[in-house]
């Protein structure tokens, strides 16, 4: 815990700093944890912000295996930060699945039966003007993002990834993002190529879709 609090206050810093600076912090990883001091610094920045939490698990979990701080329990530190909207979720425990009847959370899973665009709205409807993305990469299907520590099948193709930040950049401010749980070992080099194509095409959308 020692070290890890020590990770999450050093990012809590540096993206305090970045956003003073005027400039919208961009974090690549590795482990997913590294949401929570970015959140943490934006959340004093911008009260209001929202997190909308893209990823194949729910990560609500209280604690998993002796730790308070690991990857299955992410969104769960974000919620006691601001609210989180979750996209893509397809893999939960029944505990998580239990807390999620209970406090009504937005969880939206995948595949949907609506269309894309509809689900897009959806996800939109439940964030306020201002929020934080965190993408782990196992929201996509394992066909195109084998690289990934925790692959579940039926995920997001490319086009249906980018259809949805798409909508949600041209409607909300993005003051700050993630894309996360990149593990090269795991996969074919083509992964990382998609990951870096993925990091460079929502850079873009944030700095010219979002409104101001």
């Amino acid at each position: 815990l020692s070290s890890m609090g020590a990770l999450i206050g050093q990012v809590d810093r540096l993206t305090t700093q970045v956003s003073s600076d005027g400039k919208t912090p961009v974090l690549l990883g590795g482990e997913h944890t590294i949401s929570i001091g970015a959140v943490s610094a934006l959340a004093r920045r911008y009260p209001d912000i929202a997190v909308l939490y893209l990823d194949a698990h729910g990560d609500l979990r209280d604690e998993y295996m002796g730790t308070r701080w690991g990857h299955a329990s992410v969104a769960r530190r974000l919620m006691e930060v601001c609210p989180v909207a979750h996209a893509g979720v397809r893999s939960l425990s029944a505990d998580e699945q239990r807390l999620i009847s209970e406090a009504n959370l937005p969880v939206h899973l995948w595949p949907s039966d609506a269309p894309l665009d509809e689900y897009a709205e959806k996800l939109i409807g439940d964030l306020p003007p201002t929020i934080y993305i965190s993408i782990d990469l196992d929201v996509l299907d394992p066909s195109i993002m084998a690289a990934v520590g925790t692959p579940e099948p039926g995920g997001m193709l490319w086009h249906d990834l980018i259809q949805i930040l798409r909508h949600v950049c041209e409607a909300k401010r993005v003051v700050g993002f993630d894309l996360v749980e990149l593990s090269p070992a795991e996969g074919p080099e083509a992964c990382a190529y998609t990951a870096a194509k993925l990091a460079y095409k929502l850079m873009g959308y944030v700095s010219t879709l979002c409104p101001s």
